[in-house]
């Protein structure tokens, strides 16, 4: 699939006065190898505005099912279950036994603020409040409380506000500490609020069994929720920080992230459920929105508002999705206020974090490593292994006698950029037979984009494409095969947690098998926002404003130096870069739009428009 799509930076001079006129619109520009002529141009352009201003989202919905996985993540619109607030709910007879560790999470939507407790997930017992239980408390604060097994509640509120008729993301986790003697001695129990950290508390001793599950009711008051619940999801183990933000970007209709653990999944967008529980007084319904990370779109919405709300709200990879289905033989893209859309973010690493994906798929013998980067020097600070060049990907062995940032066994494959000689290459086994396989010397430097296609035959064959062509040959003389623990690392490369990226690093992707040149070809030519071209995919970070995996096989990654999970160290900037199609373009033509578009929950009028070139 081609996606010629580009980064925009400067405009053309030849339609300053156009842009001028049209203060409020966003430039389309369309060149033709041979253009019949200037106005013909111009009425190609406009065609093509017109068809995306009034084609109705639903119609295209299909196309944001990833094409390279064994499953796909329906977009469709989602359903919720309705509750009145007075006798309607829903009891699950999930048993817990004492001691074990829970997490919630579930999509509310409050018709209004309750004058008492309003439960939306309760746990049953015989004794007190029951495991764990989450509700606004009155007011327009959620509370959790944890019962142990003595019969001790301990509870608190968070200082997050909820306001009616919208949708928040409500997750609660508990996980406990056990004695050397195998003692449950307490733990923390923990609140976020649409993928954020709201609270933490301890409590102590051993969390109180549960015979049952309510939602949408605080059985202990009999307290019922007044309002929407979806999604529900009841793991017996604690979510990470990272995984419920990974949660919250998939969107309502996102699936588990595990099937470990999950004690229950209740989508409740219909009567037909999967799992056992039984309803009273519940009603169901769609919600006619199409949940896509921190964006409700509608089907009704135009094509043209549903790809640059997306791109608005940090949403590249899927705006980008739909527009290689719609046009993959053409160059074609949007614009808003004069900035090409999918340039709104990449990943930026400064030394000191770099990105991890642990347990991710081992390659086999054939295997490919895709990249783009922006040096912001020449020499990585650190210095370390690799000549003192930027690190980019590596897959290197994650297991416990090392760990991530620590000293591994095996590099199973590492690429390096920059440093003294100016060059790219690729590293294999680490430390037992250390071999390097680079590009000539002063092909690489910094302020400046490169696009990296490293294309491995049975371990030891490996062809380097730098920007669409061959810029190496070697043969390795010793092959890796095995590893306990794959991890993927961007902008780090072990051993040592020590040598860090001084680079912007985006789409990054993975294959289980040795791309050609024509691929690597194509590669380059879609740019930052292209998407892959093998199913053999195996891992793909579009990077472009998270760290999620858009390959379908689920490797989730996270920020951070020495495993640590605060993806906080890993910035997202702009890109500013420019595709080498649009860059040669000399004969332009445009047409725009003004609006109305949400940009994180603000409505305002942006100029929009489709690019085109060739």
């Amino acid at each position: 699939m081609i996606n010629k799509k580009g980064f925009i930076f400067t405009l053309d001079a030849v339609f300053a006065l156009i842009v001028a006129v049209a203060a409020i619109s966003i430039l389309l520009y369309i060149h033709f190898i041979a253009p019949i002529s200037y106005q013909a141009s111009i009425s190609q352009v406009e065609d093509t505005l017109k068809v995306l201003s009034s084609s109705p989202l639903s119609g295209y919905l299909s196309t944001l099912d990833n094409p390279f996985s064994g499953y796909t993540k329906s977009y469709n619109t989602f359903g919720a279950a309705s509750f009145d607030g007075y006798n309607s709910y829903i009891h699950s007879p999930i048993s817990i036994p004492a001691g074990e560790n829970l997490t919630y999470v579930a999509w509310i939507y409050l018709n209004y603020i309750p004058n008492d407790n309003a439960g939306i997930i309760s746990a049953d017992s015989s004794n007190n409040y029951g495991s764990m239980s989450i509700f606004p408390n009155g007011n327009c604060f959620v509370q959790v409380i944890v019962t142990n097994d003595t019969g001790n509640t301990f509870s608190d509120d968070s200082p997050y506000c909820l306001k009616p008729h919208r949708w928040y993301q409500v997750v609660a986790t508990e996980n406990e500490s056990v004695s050397s003697n195998g003692k449950f001695i307490g733990g923390n129990y923990a609140l976020y609020i649409n993928g954020k950290l709201n609270l933490t508390k301890h409590f102590s001793g051993a969390v109180e069994s549960a015979t049952g599950f309510d939602i949408g009711l605080f059985s202990y008051q009999g307290a019922y929720f007044p309002g929407y619940i979806s999604n529900v999801q009841i793991y017996g183990s604690r979510l990470t920080r990272t995984q419920v933000s990974s949660l919250y970007n998939e969107g309502m209709t996102g699936v588990p992230l595990r099937s470990t653990n999950l004690l229950a999944w209740y989508p409740l967008n219909s009567e037909s459920n999967p799992g056992t529980f039984k309803s009273y007084n519940i009603t169901y319904f769609d919600t006619g929105n199409i949940p896509i990370g921190k964006v409700n779109l509608t089907e009704n919405q135009s094509m043209l508002t549903a790809i640059a709300d997306l791109y608005l709200n940090n949403q590249s990879a899927e705006a980008d999705i739909i527009m290689n289905n719609l046009y993959p033989n053409e160059d074609t893209a949007i614009d808003i206020n004069g900035i090409y859309a999918p340039d709104l973010k990449v990943a930026y690493f400064n030394g000191t974090a770099g990105f991890y994906a642990p347990n991710f798929t081992y390659p086999g013998e054939n295997y490919t490593i895709d990249q783009w980067f922006y040096l912001s020097q020449a020499d990585d600070p650190t210095s370390g292994v690799g000549g003192g060049q930027s690190p980019i990907v590596d897959i290197y062995n994650g297991s416990s006698n090392g760990g991530i940032g620590g000293n591994q066994n095996f590099d199973f494959g590492g690429t390096w950029a920059g440093g003294s000689s100016n060059n790219f290459g690729i590293g294999e086994d680490w430390p037992s037979h250390w071999e390097f396989c680079y590009t000539n010397s002063g092909m690489v430097f910094p302020n400046k984009w490169y696009n990296a296609v490293v294309s491995v035959v049975n371990y030891t064959n490996v062809t380097i494409y730098l920007n669409g062509i061959k810029a190496a040959h070697c043969t390795l003389t010793v092959p890796v095969s095995g590893m306990e623990y794959p991890t993927l690392g961007i902008g780090d490369n072990p051993p040592g947690g020590n040598e860090l990226a001084t680079a912007a690093i985006s789409n990054v992707q993975i294959y289980d098998s040795s791309l050609n040149a024509t691929q690597a070809a194509i590669l380059y030519d879609e740019g930052i926002g292209g998407e892959p071209v093998s199913s053999t995919v195996i891992g793909w970070y579009p990077l472009l404003g998270n760290f999620n995996d858009y390959s379908g096989i689920g490797h989730e990654g996270f920020g951070g130096n020495g495993g640590s999970i605060n993806p906080d160290n890993v910035r997202f900037v702009e890109s500013n870069f420019t595709p080498p199609g649009f860059a040669s373009s000399d004969i332009i033509s445009q047409a725009s739009v003004p609006e109305l578009l949400n940009a994180n929950g603000t409505m305002r009028v942006y100029n929009v428009s489709v690019l085109s070139w060739n």
